[in-house]
């Protein structure tokens, strides 16, 4: 959030505005220009803070016969990395749309932040994608990345990848597609989808202990979170 800073408070508002209410349309030439608006809705988020450190000695510094600093900032910029990436994902997770593979060429979109009632019992594959992409682009779903390459953007474990790059279909693809990565642990594009690689089990879980079937994932468009 560009207006948070020093002495700003602990709380930003947020306004998040809607497509236009009513499209535009042929007039005659004496006709008056029609008016519309847009909704504006209001939401707020509270700044938190993180904090870890690791503690030690002038005697362990004067004394070692290396820099201690360096592996200290090392462990602790890895440990920076993945609680935020728990945090977002925490977050991720609260959204009212879930897709979950029900079979081969099925699957069932549910519209809650909770608890989802369907059980996976399909790997992710190519037809679960292109169902995602689809239902994002019929709900008017911005995406993630902007410009001429604009495409949406899939978070998921080794193991959900896997699955989707093991399928014949995304075999097919890649013989006349290539994309240059243009997000870190991006390691392929498809449908107008950038994927990427996370190893963090504790931002998405490798194996739900409800099923057998591996991997969760995350589907991103444009403005999926608030970071401030």
């Amino acid at each position: 959030v560009d207006a948070f800073g020093k002495n700003k408070g602990d709380q930003v508002d947020l306004n998040k505005i809607s497509n236009i209410q009513t499209s535009g349309r042929e007039i005659s030439e004496t006709e008056r220009v029609p008016e519309t608006k847009y909704l504006i809705r209001r939401t707020s988020t509270s700044i938190k803070e993180y904090s870890n450190s690791i503690p030690y000695t002038g005697k362990l510094e004067n004394l070692s016969t290396f820099n201690i600093t360096q592996p200290i900032q090392k462990v602790l910029r890895d440990d920076q990395i993945k609680v935020m990436d728990t945090t977002v994902a925490t977050e991720a997770k609260l959204t009212k749309m879930k897709y979950v593979p029900t079979g081969v060429t099925a699957g069932s979109f549910e519209a809650t932040s909770s608890t989802i009632s369907a059980t996976a019992t399909e790997n992710f594959k190519v037809f679960h994608l292109k169902e995602i992409v689809d239902r994002a682009i019929e709900d008017y779903v911005p995406p993630a990345v902007g410009g001429p390459d604009g495409a949406y953007v899939l978070v998921g474990t080794r193991k959900l990848l896997r699955s989707l790059f093991d399928d014949p279909d995304y075999q097919e693809w890649q013989k006349y597609t290539t994309g240059k990565p243009l997000l870190t642990g991006e390691v392929g594009k498809l449908y107008r989808t950038r994927l990427v690689e996370t190893n963090h089990t504790g931002a998405l879980t490798k194996v739900p202990s409800s099923t057998k079937v591996l991997g969760e994932g995350l589907f991103y468009g444009d403005d999926a979170l608030v970071e401030a």
